[in-house]
Protein backbone atom coordinates (compact mmCIF):
# COMPACT_ATOMS: atom_id res chain seq x y z
CA UNK A 1 0.00 0.00 0.00
CA UNK A 2 2.85 2.40 0.74
CA UNK A 3 4.12 2.08 -2.83
CA UNK A 4 0.69 3.21 -4.03
CA UNK A 5 0.77 6.18 -1.66
CA UNK A 6 4.01 7.39 -3.17
CA UNK A 7 2.65 6.90 -6.69
CA UNK A 8 -0.59 8.89 -6.31
CA UNK A 9 -0.73 11.88 -8.69
CA UNK A 10 -1.29 15.41 -7.44
CA UNK A 11 -4.81 16.08 -6.21
CA UNK A 12 -5.25 12.69 -4.55
CA UNK A 13 -4.53 11.83 -0.93
CA UNK A 14 -4.57 8.55 0.95
CA UNK A 15 -4.77 8.45 4.74
CA UNK A 16 -3.76 5.15 6.31
CA UNK A 17 -5.30 3.78 9.49
CA UNK A 18 -2.97 1.02 10.57
CA UNK A 19 -1.46 -0.54 13.66
CA UNK A 20 2.02 -1.27 12.38
CA UNK A 21 3.19 1.76 10.42
CA UNK A 22 6.29 3.67 11.39
CA UNK A 23 6.01 7.42 12.11
CA UNK A 24 7.44 8.37 8.71
CA UNK A 25 4.46 7.15 6.67
CA UNK A 26 4.84 9.10 3.42
CA UNK A 27 1.16 9.78 2.84
CA UNK A 28 -0.13 11.69 5.85
CA UNK A 29 -1.29 10.55 9.25
CA UNK A 30 -1.32 6.97 10.43
CA UNK A 31 -3.43 5.85 13.36
CA UNK A 32 -1.39 3.56 15.59
CA UNK A 33 -4.45 1.75 16.95
CA UNK A 34 -8.04 1.49 15.81
CA UNK A 35 -9.52 -0.93 18.29
CA UNK A 36 -12.97 0.63 18.33
CA UNK A 37 -15.34 2.54 16.12
CA UNK A 38 -15.51 5.39 18.64
CA UNK A 39 -11.74 5.92 18.84
CA UNK A 40 -11.39 5.77 15.05
CA UNK A 41 -14.21 8.26 14.45
CA UNK A 42 -12.72 10.58 17.05
CA UNK A 43 -9.30 10.42 15.41
CA UNK A 44 -10.76 11.19 11.96
CA UNK A 45 -12.84 14.07 13.33
CA UNK A 46 -9.86 15.61 15.11
CA UNK A 47 -7.73 15.20 11.98
CA UNK A 48 -10.25 17.42 10.17
CA UNK A 49 -10.84 15.45 6.99
CA UNK A 50 -13.63 13.37 5.50
CA UNK A 51 -12.90 10.52 3.05
CA UNK A 52 -14.56 10.24 -0.36
CA UNK A 53 -14.00 6.46 -0.29
CA UNK A 54 -13.20 4.02 2.52
CA UNK A 55 -10.82 1.31 1.37
CA UNK A 56 -10.50 -1.75 3.61
CA UNK A 57 -7.35 -3.64 2.66
CA UNK A 58 -8.13 -6.86 4.55
CA UNK A 59 -11.38 -8.61 5.25
CA UNK A 60 -10.58 -8.82 8.97
CA UNK A 61 -11.33 -5.08 9.26
CA UNK A 62 -14.56 -5.30 7.26
CA UNK A 63 -16.74 -4.67 10.34
CA UNK A 64 -14.99 -1.40 11.17
CA UNK A 65 -14.98 -0.25 7.55
CA UNK A 66 -18.68 -0.97 7.19
CA UNK A 67 -19.54 0.90 10.39
CA UNK A 68 -17.46 3.90 9.32
CA UNK A 69 -19.11 3.88 5.91
CA UNK A 70 -22.57 3.95 7.50
CA UNK A 71 -21.98 6.47 10.31
CA UNK A 72 -18.94 8.66 9.67
CA UNK A 73 -20.68 11.34 7.62
CA UNK A 74 -24.23 12.06 8.86
CA UNK A 75 -26.78 11.97 6.08
CA UNK A 76 -24.84 9.89 3.56
CA UNK A 77 -23.14 6.55 3.14
CA UNK A 78 -19.46 6.81 2.21
CA UNK A 79 -18.58 4.32 -0.56
CA UNK A 80 -16.88 1.21 0.81
CA UNK A 81 -14.28 -0.77 -1.17
CA UNK A 82 -12.69 -3.97 0.14
CA UNK A 83 -9.62 -5.75 -1.22
CA UNK A 84 -9.37 -9.44 -0.44
CA UNK A 85 -5.97 -11.07 0.05
CA UNK A 86 -7.11 -14.50 1.21
CA UNK A 87 -9.42 -17.26 0.05
CA UNK A 88 -12.06 -17.74 2.68
CA UNK A 89 -14.10 -20.89 2.27
CA UNK A 90 -16.92 -19.78 4.53
CA UNK A 91 -18.13 -16.39 5.70
CA UNK A 92 -20.18 -15.77 8.79
CA UNK A 93 -23.68 -14.41 8.23
CA UNK A 94 -22.52 -11.08 9.64
CA UNK A 95 -19.58 -10.88 7.22
CA UNK A 96 -21.80 -11.85 4.31
CA UNK A 97 -24.30 -9.13 5.19
CA UNK A 98 -21.55 -6.55 5.28
CA UNK A 99 -20.08 -7.69 1.95
CA UNK A 100 -23.50 -7.40 0.34
CA UNK A 101 -23.63 -3.75 1.45
CA UNK A 102 -20.21 -2.76 0.15
CA UNK A 103 -19.77 -0.90 -3.14
CA UNK A 104 -16.84 -2.78 -4.69
CA UNK A 105 -14.83 -5.91 -4.00
CA UNK A 106 -11.24 -6.15 -5.34
CA UNK A 107 -9.05 -9.24 -5.70
CA UNK A 108 -5.40 -9.40 -6.88
CA UNK A 109 -5.96 -12.28 -9.32
CA UNK A 110 -8.47 -13.69 -11.79
CA UNK A 111 -8.28 -16.96 -9.87
CA UNK A 112 -9.42 -15.31 -6.65
CA UNK A 113 -12.12 -13.41 -8.51
CA UNK A 114 -13.57 -16.65 -9.88
CA UNK A 115 -13.50 -18.26 -6.45
CA UNK A 116 -15.37 -15.42 -4.77
CA UNK A 117 -17.82 -15.03 -7.63
CA UNK A 118 -18.56 -18.76 -7.86
CA UNK A 119 -18.94 -19.12 -4.09
CA UNK A 120 -20.89 -15.98 -3.24
CA UNK A 121 -21.92 -14.42 -6.55
CA UNK A 122 -20.06 -11.15 -5.99
CA UNK A 123 -18.88 -8.97 -8.86
CA UNK A 124 -15.16 -8.58 -8.22
CA UNK A 125 -12.65 -6.22 -9.87
CA UNK A 126 -9.10 -7.46 -10.46
CA UNK A 127 -6.16 -5.23 -9.49
CA UNK A 128 -2.87 -7.06 -8.82
CA UNK A 129 -0.64 -6.22 -5.88
CA UNK A 130 2.08 -3.72 -6.67
CA UNK A 131 5.85 -3.86 -6.32
CA UNK A 132 8.21 -1.04 -5.39
CA UNK A 133 10.60 -1.00 -8.35
CA UNK A 134 12.91 1.49 -6.61
CA UNK A 135 13.47 -1.07 -3.88
CA UNK A 136 13.33 -4.34 -5.80
CA UNK A 137 15.93 -4.06 -8.54
CA UNK A 138 19.32 -5.61 -9.35
CA UNK A 139 22.19 -4.49 -7.14
CA UNK A 140 25.60 -6.04 -7.95
CA UNK A 141 27.24 -4.65 -4.79
CA UNK A 142 24.59 -6.19 -2.53
CA UNK A 143 24.79 -9.44 -4.45
CA UNK A 144 28.52 -9.66 -3.85
CA UNK A 145 28.22 -8.73 -0.16
CA UNK A 146 25.49 -11.25 0.71
CA UNK A 147 27.13 -14.07 -1.22
CA UNK A 148 30.46 -13.37 0.45
CA UNK A 149 28.85 -13.81 3.88
CA UNK A 150 27.69 -17.25 2.74
CA UNK A 151 31.14 -17.98 1.30
CA UNK A 152 29.69 -18.25 -2.21
CA UNK A 153 32.42 -16.43 -4.10
CA UNK A 154 33.28 -18.88 -6.85
CA UNK A 155 31.96 -19.18 -10.43
CA UNK A 156 30.54 -22.63 -9.64
CA UNK A 157 28.50 -21.46 -6.64
CA UNK A 158 24.71 -21.25 -6.97
CA UNK A 159 22.37 -19.75 -4.36
CA UNK A 160 18.80 -21.06 -4.17
CA UNK A 161 16.32 -19.02 -2.12
CA UNK A 162 13.06 -19.58 -0.28
CA UNK A 163 11.33 -16.64 1.45
CA UNK A 164 8.03 -17.15 3.25
CA UNK A 165 6.21 -18.77 6.11
CA UNK A 166 7.65 -22.03 7.38
CA UNK A 167 4.38 -23.89 6.95
CA UNK A 168 3.75 -27.26 5.33
CA UNK A 169 1.18 -25.68 3.00
CA UNK A 170 4.03 -23.61 1.55
CA UNK A 171 5.84 -26.80 0.52
CA UNK A 172 8.84 -26.26 2.77
CA UNK A 173 9.26 -30.00 3.35
CA UNK A 174 10.04 -30.38 -0.36
CA UNK A 175 12.98 -27.98 -0.26
CA UNK A 176 15.48 -30.53 1.07
CA UNK A 177 14.68 -32.99 -1.71
CA UNK A 178 14.77 -30.28 -4.37
CA UNK A 179 18.31 -29.14 -3.54
CA UNK A 180 19.48 -32.75 -3.35
CA UNK A 181 18.13 -33.42 -6.86
CA UNK A 182 19.61 -30.17 -8.20
CA UNK A 183 23.01 -31.17 -6.85
CA UNK A 184 22.66 -34.63 -8.39
CA UNK A 185 21.79 -33.09 -11.77
CA UNK A 186 24.83 -30.79 -11.72
CA UNK A 187 27.53 -32.30 -9.48
CA UNK A 188 30.00 -29.83 -10.99
CA UNK A 189 28.18 -26.95 -9.26
CA UNK A 190 27.99 -26.02 -5.58
CA UNK A 191 24.38 -25.41 -4.57
CA UNK A 192 23.43 -23.60 -1.37
CA UNK A 193 19.82 -23.13 -0.19
CA UNK A 194 18.95 -20.14 2.00
CA UNK A 195 15.58 -20.48 3.77
CA UNK A 196 14.32 -17.13 5.07
CA UNK A 197 11.36 -17.24 7.47
CA UNK A 198 10.39 -16.96 11.11
CA UNK A 199 12.69 -19.45 12.77
CA UNK A 200 10.56 -19.42 15.92
CA UNK A 201 7.59 -20.75 13.92
CA UNK A 202 9.21 -23.84 12.41
CA UNK A 203 6.93 -26.92 12.44
CA UNK A 204 8.20 -29.88 14.42
CA UNK A 205 8.50 -32.12 11.36
CA UNK A 206 10.55 -29.44 9.59
CA UNK A 207 12.97 -29.32 12.51
CA UNK A 208 13.17 -33.11 12.36
CA UNK A 209 14.00 -32.99 8.66
CA UNK A 210 16.82 -30.55 9.37
CA UNK A 211 18.17 -32.94 11.99
CA UNK A 212 17.86 -35.93 9.65
CA UNK A 213 19.48 -34.28 6.64
CA UNK A 214 22.15 -32.35 8.56
CA UNK A 215 22.73 -30.42 5.33
CA UNK A 216 25.92 -28.38 5.18
CA UNK A 217 24.61 -26.54 2.12
CA UNK A 218 21.37 -25.27 3.71
CA UNK A 219 21.12 -22.24 5.98
CA UNK A 220 18.05 -20.88 7.76
CA UNK A 221 17.65 -17.18 8.46
CA UNK A 222 15.09 -15.01 10.20
CA UNK A 223 12.82 -12.73 8.19
CA UNK A 224 14.60 -9.56 7.18
CA UNK A 225 13.22 -6.06 6.64
CA UNK A 226 15.25 -6.09 3.42
CA UNK A 227 14.16 -9.22 1.54
CA UNK A 228 15.32 -7.62 -1.70
CA UNK A 229 18.92 -8.20 -0.62
CA UNK A 230 18.38 -11.96 -0.59
CA UNK A 231 16.73 -11.75 -4.01
CA UNK A 232 19.55 -9.64 -5.40
CA UNK A 233 22.05 -12.25 -4.20
CA UNK A 234 20.25 -15.43 -5.31
CA UNK A 235 20.33 -17.38 -8.59
CA UNK A 236 16.90 -19.05 -8.36
CA UNK A 237 13.91 -18.54 -6.05
CA UNK A 238 11.79 -21.55 -5.08
CA UNK A 239 8.04 -21.26 -4.39
CA UNK A 240 6.83 -24.87 -3.92
CA UNK A 241 3.41 -23.93 -2.50
CA UNK A 242 0.85 -26.67 -2.03
CA UNK A 243 -2.09 -24.44 -1.24
CA UNK A 244 -3.95 -22.13 -3.61
CA UNK A 245 -1.96 -18.89 -3.60
CA UNK A 246 -4.27 -15.95 -4.22
CA UNK A 247 -1.44 -13.95 -5.80
CA UNK A 248 2.22 -14.45 -4.88
CA UNK A 249 3.77 -11.03 -4.37
CA UNK A 250 7.17 -12.51 -3.55
CA UNK A 251 7.28 -13.81 -7.13
CA UNK A 252 6.80 -10.33 -8.59
CA UNK A 253 9.40 -8.88 -6.23
CA UNK A 254 11.91 -11.50 -7.29
CA UNK A 255 11.17 -10.86 -10.97
CA UNK A 256 11.85 -7.15 -10.44
CA UNK A 257 15.36 -7.98 -9.23
CA UNK A 258 15.92 -10.19 -12.30
CA UNK A 259 15.71 -13.41 -10.27
CA UNK A 260 14.17 -16.51 -11.94
CA UNK A 261 11.36 -18.12 -9.91
CA UNK A 262 10.28 -21.75 -10.02
CA UNK A 263 6.75 -21.98 -8.57
CA UNK A 264 3.89 -24.45 -8.44
CA UNK A 265 0.77 -24.00 -10.55
CA UNK A 266 -1.40 -23.17 -7.55
CA UNK A 267 -4.04 -20.46 -7.49
CA UNK A 268 -3.08 -17.21 -9.17
CA UNK A 269 0.61 -18.02 -9.69
CA UNK A 270 0.25 -18.93 -13.40
CA UNK A 271 -1.25 -15.47 -14.00
CA UNK A 272 2.11 -13.97 -13.00
CA UNK A 273 4.40 -16.50 -14.67
CA UNK A 274 2.73 -16.37 -18.07
CA UNK A 275 3.85 -16.32 -21.69
CA UNK A 276 7.53 -17.10 -22.00
CA UNK A 277 7.75 -17.27 -18.19
CA UNK A 278 5.29 -20.17 -18.05
CA UNK A 279 8.29 -22.52 -18.29
CA UNK A 280 8.92 -21.64 -14.63
CA UNK A 281 5.52 -23.03 -13.54
CA UNK A 282 5.78 -26.51 -11.99
CA UNK A 283 3.20 -29.18 -11.28
CA UNK A 284 1.88 -29.73 -7.78
CA UNK A 285 2.44 -31.99 -5.91
CA UNK A 286 6.11 -31.31 -6.25
CA UNK A 287 8.37 -33.66 -8.21
CA UNK A 288 11.79 -32.89 -6.68
CA UNK A 289 13.66 -34.53 -9.56
CA UNK A 290 11.96 -32.32 -12.15
CA UNK A 291 12.60 -29.25 -10.01
CA UNK A 292 16.24 -30.25 -9.72
CA UNK A 293 16.57 -30.65 -13.50
CA UNK A 294 14.95 -27.26 -14.13
CA UNK A 295 17.22 -25.58 -11.60
CA UNK A 296 20.26 -27.18 -13.22
CA UNK A 297 19.26 -25.75 -16.61
CA UNK A 298 18.60 -22.20 -15.43
CA UNK A 299 21.10 -19.45 -16.07
CA UNK A 300 20.31 -16.42 -13.92
CA UNK A 301 21.85 -13.80 -16.16
CA UNK A 302 20.10 -14.92 -19.35
CA UNK A 303 16.63 -14.34 -17.84
CA UNK A 304 17.20 -11.11 -15.91
CA UNK A 305 16.17 -8.67 -18.64
CA UNK A 306 12.96 -10.58 -19.47
CA UNK A 307 11.96 -10.86 -15.82
CA UNK A 308 12.57 -7.20 -15.06
CA UNK A 309 10.50 -6.18 -18.09
CA UNK A 310 7.61 -8.43 -16.98
CA UNK A 311 7.67 -6.90 -13.48
CA UNK A 312 6.86 -3.47 -14.96
CA UNK A 313 3.21 -4.57 -15.19
CA UNK A 314 3.10 -4.37 -11.39
CA UNK A 315 4.68 -0.94 -11.02
CA UNK A 316 2.96 1.15 -8.34
CA UNK A 317 2.21 4.19 -10.60
CA UNK A 318 0.44 1.96 -13.13
CA UNK A 319 -1.69 0.25 -10.49
CA UNK A 320 -2.35 3.51 -8.63
CA UNK A 321 -4.07 4.77 -11.76
CA UNK A 322 -6.24 1.66 -11.84
CA UNK A 323 -7.30 2.30 -8.24
CA UNK A 324 -8.10 5.93 -8.98
CA UNK A 325 -10.26 4.98 -11.96
CA UNK A 326 -12.07 2.36 -9.91
CA UNK A 327 -12.67 4.72 -6.97
CA UNK A 328 -13.96 7.44 -9.28
CA UNK A 329 -16.39 4.96 -10.86
CA UNK A 330 -17.58 3.86 -7.41
CA UNK A 331 -18.14 7.48 -6.32
CA UNK A 332 -20.01 8.28 -9.54
CA UNK A 333 -22.54 5.47 -9.06
CA UNK A 334 -23.20 6.00 -5.34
Amino acid sequence: MLELCRALPEGHDLKILGKYFKPDVPCGEALTSFDSLASTRQWITEAGWMPDVIWVNCIQELKLGDELSQTLDPGRKIPLVVKIHILKNALTNSELDRLIRLDQLICPSEYGTRMWKDTYGFDVAVIPNSVNLDRFKPDPATRSRVRSKLKLNGPKDRLLLYIGRLNECKGINDLFYIIREAQAARPDLNYHLAIVGRKGHMPRDFKQQIANFRPPNISIHNFSERPQEWMQAADVMLVPSRWEELFGKVIVEAMATGLPVLATNRGGIPEILKGILSRFVMDCPCDPKQWGLNIAELEHESWAETLIAAAQDYAAPKLAQQYIELFEAVIART
